[in-house]
């Protein structure tokens, strides 16, 4: 039986969009940047697929994923710029993050020398042998926890010399459009770049406006993450 060939397209897809939130420490409106990516994949048969249509089929595949993930709310963290604090539930997931982190690569650390300590030290038959690899692992994690909490974001006000590139007050953004406006530039991939932040250089890079959270921002309907979204899919479905 003649074995059937595929091929596979793999279609880089970064989105970025700036998600704008009342303050829960000073109350005060800012603005933050939020990035994903994911690389959407594809296949076909050759010579009845061509690649024209399989990037179709995965951008069609990315609206379905990025709209999924701009109605979650409470993603990405920034700091405030008016009294310097991150949200409390920025800090709460960080560090739940660096938590697990720091167990698992804390505990596979302490597998190694415990091991050594196990089989080196202390006999086979010796009960000493698995208490010291419990322990190691155990310290290990203990300490990978210590150290990798040591990274995360904190509570409270950051220091006077730290600065969040990713987060804006109102009248920044308002500099970031006209400023972007002047240059002809997305303004969401110009603030993403000057950040300190990458974008795909082979792949499809989208700059899906503002999402205002606060609700107290009466946005232009261009710069609305859903409608730039309606956009492009409406481009995408216009591809022949």
């Amino acid at each position: 039986m003649p074995a059937i060939v595929y091929k596979q397209l793999d279609l880089p897809v970064a989105w970025v969009r700036g998600i704008r939130i009342n303050c829960e420490h000073c109350q005060q409106p800012y603005t933050y940047i939020v990035g994903k990516e994911k690389v959407f994949s594809t296949t076909g048969v050759p010579l009845l697929s061509n690649d024209h249509n399989m990037t179709t089929s995965a951008l069609k595949a990315s609206i379905k994923t990025i709209r999924k993930d701009c109605r979650k709310n409470k993603q990405g963290e920034g700091m405030c710029p008016h009294c310097r604090n991150y949200q409390n539930w920025m800090v709460a997931r960080s560090r739940r993050s660096k938590v697990i982190r720091g167990i698992f690569w804390g505990g596979l650390l302490g597998f190694i020398p415990g091991l050594i300590l196990w089989l080196g030290v202390f006999s086979e038959k010796s009960s000493l042998g698995p208490i010291s690899l419990g322990a190691m692992i155990v310290l290990c994690a203990i300490l990978g926890v210590f150290i990798a909490l040591r990274w995360g974001l904190t509570y409270g006000p950051q220091p006077e010399n730290f600065e969040d590139a990713g987060s804006m007050t109102d009248n920044a953004v308002l500099e970031l459009l006209r400023s972007s406006e002047e240059e002809e530039l997305d303004p969401i991939l110009a603030w993403h770049l000057a950040s300190g932040r990458k974008l795909y250089q082979k792949g499809i890079n989208l700059g899906l406006g503002f999402t205002d959270e606060s609700g107290t921002l009466d946005l232009p309907h261009e710069l609305r993450t859903d409608y730039i979204l309606d956009q492009f899919e409406e481009s995408v479905n216009k591809r022949k």
